[in-house]
């Protein structure tokens, strides 16, 4: 969240009755904790497997699973669905634990995971046949212009030509931290927002 009326959000399609701009994209990988079978993969695990291994994933709605779905649903070959997860977490901290404590496998964002994977705590397994790319979008209440001040001047800064896939460092830190929001989640909580009423400063 940067301001009350503007946040980020990982989902699939802008949210009803808010305004949405692209700004970035990151790709959603396949991770292991160190000694997992799958890391010895040469061919790494087709879109049929991983639908049928049960994983760890966020809880229904959240942008990340929502992805996972989508590109297994446009995998070649017939769509069986995901397999019931072995365990659902409301963060992607959480899910990161959950398979460096070895409890299954599970997909993440890469900004997510990086200093795990730089560090050796977690393995990035190969993919094939599953396009794992995703789209992050700003969210915003009212015109249909963002809010005037930095919230406008970061999107204008994220969206310029050549940035689409270097994510500025304030959204890293925000997906890393878990500070997007599902799109359901977002727009209910914009909603909210709105309809409370201002608060008068401390004289």
């Amino acid at each position: 969240m940067i301001t009350p009326d503007l946040g980020f959000v990982e989902g699939l399609e802008a949210p009803s009755g808010l305004h949405a701009q692209v700004i970035a994209e990151d790709r959603l990988v396949l991770v292991v904790p160190a000694g997992h079978p799958w890391t010895h993969r040469t061919r790494g695990v087709g879109a049929r497997e991983l639908a049928g291994t049960p994983l760890v994933t966020r809880g229904p709605g959240s942008g990340t699973r929502g992805a996972l779905e989508a590109a297994v649903a446009r995998a070649p070959g017939p769509d069986a669905g995901l397999s019931a997860p072995v365990a659902e977490f409301g963060t992607a901290t959480a899910v990161r634990e959950a398979v460096r404590a070895g409890l299954a496998p599970a997909v993440l964002s890469d900004l997510t995971v990086a200093d795990d994977l730089a560090s050796g705590r977690l393995v990035a397994v190969r993919t094939t046949g599953l396009d794992l790319l995703r789209e992050l979008r700003a969210v915003w209440l009212g015109a249909d212009t963002p809010p005037v001040g930095p919230a406008r001047d970061l999107i204008a800064i994220a969206s310029s030509p050549g940035r689409r896939t270097a994510t500025p460092t304030s959204l890293i830190a925000a997906g890393a931290s878990g500070l997007t929001l599902p799109v359901g989640a977002f727009s209910r909580h914009v909603r909210r927002g709105a309809r409370a009423p201002a608060r008068r400063s401390a004289r």
